[in-house]
């Protein structure tokens, strides 16, 4: 089976495949069950049964459903919770995504509608500052030339929680939660400050959405991604920005009860300039400095490279690189019902 579409990338599906385990498991209480009937219909030419008597495995059986693959040993024994669980999947993904009819006889293929995801992510980039002015201590406001800052790197670890839903079987919506912390360097060179590196510790609270549109043929793919956030800097006086555009293409195939993809692309990220804010320096004497710039990263666009692991519909393991000034590494894992 070839899947039509790629599960969001930033992306991350599980409970319910088969594994061979549970399948031989399976396999074997249909044989016992087919020799018990064989019994039962030999011995009933002997002793009649009355009518009103069932079978009560034939009814487990029956209310089971996909629980009973999920969950055998609490199924088993009757759990309404996991039974009502089972009825909200399913009635799930009986409404979407909407306009199944659009992925014709390939609808069973479309992944499962909302899926929740854990991601990691650290990134190296470097940043450009100009129209730089600052006021030290009580002193007044003063703008810089270029150059007074320079090679501004950072590193940043950031943990994200997604949510994702399948509107359509092309269109995917998302919203995000995030933390990141991490550290800026940069060379100082100004009139005033000692001149050297200085490295200034930072953490960002991030929320926004996106979207994914993906369109697939055969074994091959292509996703656009466009993804918004706000993000509140603790050094920065106002919100920032955010704005990150990820196109990719890319092949994937099954393998049995597993889905593989790898893909490439690229990433494209806009950030609001104008910033504020007030830094103690890690300098003799602590001064603090007021200030106020433009902030760019030093190349908006990298390349990436990427693959997915799925096993079933239910679990979906994404890592993805980015490539270039901009570096990164992302690991994902999501649960998809």
């Amino acid at each position: 089976m070839k899947t039509l579409t790629l599960a969001a990338l930033s992306a991350f599906t599980l409970v319910g495949f088969s594994s061979p385990a549970l399948a031989d498991q399976v396999e074997a209480e249909a044989t016992i069950v087919g020799t018990e009937s064989s019994e039962v219909a030999a011995s009933a030419e002997a002793e009649p049964v009355p009518a009103a008597a069932t079978s009560p495995a034939s009814e487990e059986s029956e209310e089971r459903g996909i629980v009973g693959y999920i969950y055998p040993p609490v199924a088993a024994i009757g759990n309404s919770f996991l039974s009502g669980a089972d009825f909200l999947d399913r009635e799930i993904q009986r409404v979407l995504p909407l306009a199944k009819e659009i992925a014709g006889d390939r609808a069973d293929e479309l992944p499962l509608p909302i899926g929740l995801t854990l991601g990691y992510n650290h990134q190296w980039d470097r940043m450009d500052i100009s129209n730089l002015a600052i006021a030290i201590n009580d002193r007044p406001e003063r703008p810089l030339p270029g150059g007074a800052v320079t090679n501004i790197r950072s590193s940043t670890n950031t943990y994200t929680f997604q949510a994702d839903l399948w509107l359509l079987p092309f269109l995917n919506l998302f919203g995000l939660l995030g933390y990141s912390e991490g550290s800026a360097t940069a060379d100082l060179n100004i009139g005033g400050l000692p001149r050297g590196e200085i490295e200034i510790p930072y953490n960002v609270l991030s929320y926004g959405g996106g979207m994914n549109v993906v369109v697939g043929w055969q074994n091959f793919f292509a996703v656009g991604n466009a993804t918004f956030t706000q993000q509140k800097v603790n050094l920065f006086d106002d919100l920032v920005s955010v704005i990150y555009v990820a196109p990719r293409v890319g092949w994937q195939n099954d393998f049995g009860w597993s889905a593989i993809s790898i893909w490439t692309g690229a990433n494209y990220m806009s950030i609001s300039s104008e910033r504020s804010g007030t830094l103690v320096l890690p300098l003799p004497r602590s001064p603090e400095v007021r200030w106020r710039a433009d902030v760019q990263p030093v190349a908006p666009w990298n390349a990436a490279l990427g693959g997915r692991m799925s096993i079933g519909k239910r679990f979906d393991f994404v890592v993805d690189a980015g490539l270039g000034t901009r570096r990164s590494i992302m690991v994902s894992g999501a649960f998809r019902f």
